[in-house]
C-alpha cells in the first residue's frame, strides 16, 4: 500500500525522510541547502516542507526526520518516496528498496570489535563467545557464513555496544565505526569488517518522484553518474 493522503501528502510532492540526528543529520541538510532545498517548517503538519528548485520550475518537497535505522523502512512501505540512510541498515532491515546513489559521505564500517587486552586474533576464537550488538541480522548472517564450530550466543543491546565488552555483558561486539578516535576511546579493536558503508539516496521502487529528485540532485552537485537503471528516455519523461 502507497503512503495515504493524512497531512496533505496527496501524492503531489515527493515526500523525502532524512535522518533526525547526529553527524549524518547534519551533512545532509548541508547536501540539501547546496540543492537549494530551502528549509521551511510547516508547524500544522509537523512535517517540514522544503522548497526544491529546479530551474525556473518550484518543486515541492515533504521533508521527514525519522531515525535512520526506520527510514529503509518507511520507504519500502510506501510511506515516503525517497530516504537518505547508511547502508549497512538497509541489509538490517531487510528492507526492499532500491539504492539510488551513494553520497560520499557519513562513511564508516560496520565491525566485529573485541577488547583490545584479549587473545582474541581471528573470528574463528568468537566460537561460543557472547557477542554483544545492536545489528542482530547482520550479525547473525555474517558468523552464519563464517561457519563456526560453535556459533556466537548475540547479546541485544541499543546504544551500549562500545561499554559491554568492559561491563562483562559480553566478550565481543558487532557495532559502528566511524574513526579511529571511536575505537581508542572505546578500548576495542576492529577484528574483521562486515561491510563499509556510507551514506545513500534509495527510493521506493513504485515512487513516481524518485527518478526526478535523483536527476536533480545529480544536476545541482555536478556529479557524473550512469543512469543505467532509467532505461529510456521515455521512461524518464513518464516518472517526471
Amino acid at each position: 500500500m502507497y503512503r495515504n493522503e493524512a497531512h496533505g501528502l496527496d501524492g503531489s510532492c515527493l515526500v523525502l525522510a532524512i535522518p533526525r540526528a547526529g553527524r549524518l543529520k547534519t551533512q545532509t541538510i548541508q547536501l540539501l541547502e547546496r540543492c537549494n532545498i530551502k528549509l521551511l517548517p510547516d508547524k500544522e503538519s509537523g512535517i517540514v516542507h522544503r522548497t526544491f528548485l529546479d530551474g525556473e520550475n518550484s518543486k515541492h518537497v515533504a521533508v521527514v526526520f525519522l531515525e535512520s535505522k526506520d527510514i529503509p523502512l518507511f520507504v519500502a512501505q510506501g510511506r515516503v518516496d525517497v530516504g537518505i540512510t547508511e547502508q549497512y541498515l538497509i541489509g538490517e532491515t531487510k528492507a526492499q528498496v532500491e539504492s539510488l546513489l551513494e553520497l560520499g559521505f557519513g562513511k564508516s564500517s560496520l565491525c566485529v570489535l573485541v577488547p583490545e587486552n584479549v587473545g582474541i586474533t581471528a573470528v574463528a576464537d568468537l566460537a561460543g563467545c557472547r557477542v554483544a550488538t545492536p545489528f542482530r541480522h547482520s550479525a547473525s548472517r555474517y558468523f552464519d557464513e563464517q561457519l563456526l564450530t560453535d556459533t556466537p550466543t548475540l547479546v541485544s543491546v541499543a546504544d551500549s555496544t562500545e561499554v559491554s565488552c568492559r561491563l562483562g555483558l559480553a566478550d565481543a561486539a558487532v557495532g559502528v565505526v566511524e574513526t579511529e578516535e571511536d575505537l581508542f576511546a572505546s578500548g576495542l579493536k576492529k577484528l574483521a569488517v562486515i561491510r563499509e558503508s556510507q551514506a545513500v539516496l534509495i527510493s521506493n521502487p513504485n515512487s513516481r518522484h524518485a527518478v526526478c529528485v535523483l536527476l536533480s540532485i545529480i544536476s545541482c552537485l555536478g556529479i557524473q553518474k550512469s543512469y543505467e537503471y532509467c532505461r529510456t528516455t521515455s521512461e524518464l519523461s513518464i516518472l517526471c
